[in-house]
């Protein structure tokens, strides 16, 4: 089943959950990054360079983000 989405924003919302679990889990280690840091992050830095992305590897990435990646990316 292909799911289309017709602008960033209805993505965004489809993806806020993982955002979230993964916004809670930086906050767990002390770390103050948010769900749009995370969004901003990845859509910049790793999904830009991608071509037909499927929803679950866009929630695998957001799950398995490395805290090093978007530190770095964040003190730019």
């Amino acid at each position: 089943m292909n799911i289309e989405f017709r602008n960033l924003s209805e993505l965004y919302e489809r993806l806020k959950p993982a955002l979230l679990i993964k916004e809670k889990e930086f906050k767990k280690e002390n770390l103050m990054i948010s769900k749009r840091d995370i969004w901003q992050f990845l859509a910049t830095v790793k999904w830009s360079c991608s071509d037909h992305l499927y929803l679950y590897q866009m929630v695998e990435d957001i799950l398995h983000l490395p805290n090093d990646e978007i530190l770095e990316f964040l003190s730019k």
